[in-house]
């Protein structure tokens, strides 16, 4: 039995076999390669007009408009030229917003959780030290 050849796009996608503790299989695919805002939108165009995006090819004998369908790759050259300058001037005008970076907002968070922890903490000492003080006159007064 021959080995089917895998696509481009197939070759394309991971997959992840994890075993929990209660012995059950959990198969996870994901993509190893992704589309970067320029080709999201590109592929939007080519998926919203792609299959009857035509062109002007002259006139009939009889005087009307003559048009045929674009080739293929017609279809993706036009999709990403339109998409680069979509973003080209998004860009230029300020549309396009920066967004920070994961690891940094993991990094803030924890901090945010570590100084929430320790400010729990000083109070539960606060608490036990003042329970203890407490204790402490209390005997004193029993003497």
């Amino acid at each position: 039995m021959s080995e089917k050849k895998l696509t481009p796009a197939e070759s394309e996608v991971g997959v992840r076999v994890a075993i929990d503790s209660y012995g059950h299989a959990t198969v996870s695919a994901f993509r190893k390669k992704n589309l970067g805002l320029t080709g999201e939108l590109a592929f939007r165009l080519i998926e919203s007009w792609g299959m009857s995006t035509g062109t002007y090819e002259g006139e009939t004998s009889s005087g009307t408009s003559k048009a045929r369908l674009l080739t293929p790759r017609e279809v993706v050259v036009r999709a990403f030229s339109i998409a680069e300058e979509a973003y080209r001037v998004a860009e230029e005008h300020g549309h396009l917003q920066s967004l920070p970076d994961l690891n940094e907002l993991s990094v803030q968070y924890d901090i945010q959780l570590a100084e929430r922890l320790l400010d729990r903490l000083k109070r539960v000492a606060a608490e036990i030290a003042n329970r203890e003080t407490q204790a402490e006159l209390e005997k004193q007064d029993t003497r």
